[in-house]
């Protein structure tokens, strides 16, 4: 796990609830692609990427990943 936090002001509700949506960004500029990027890249090891906003403030995001997968039955 690695987990990230600033120490600004934290993630508003609306982009709680939005997390890793594509093409929703609350920067004037933002595409909204990066959070959504980085989510599925996680996903596709089978682990996860979540937002939050720590209890003594500021934002935090925390990428989660299985230390190891599951073997695949070889064919014989």
């Amino acid at each position: 796990m690695v987990q990230v936090q600033d120490n600004g002001s934290g993630f508003s509700p609306q982009a709680l609830l939005n997390d890793t949506q594509q093409f929703v960004s609350t920067k004037i500029d933002g595409l909204g692609v990066g959070l959504s990027i980085s989510s599925h890249i996680a996903e596709l090891h089978h682990g996860s990427l979540s937002l939050n906003n720590a209890p003594e403030g500021g934002a935090q995001v925390t990428v989660s990943l299985p230390l190891s997968l599951p073997l695949r039955p070889t064919a014989a």
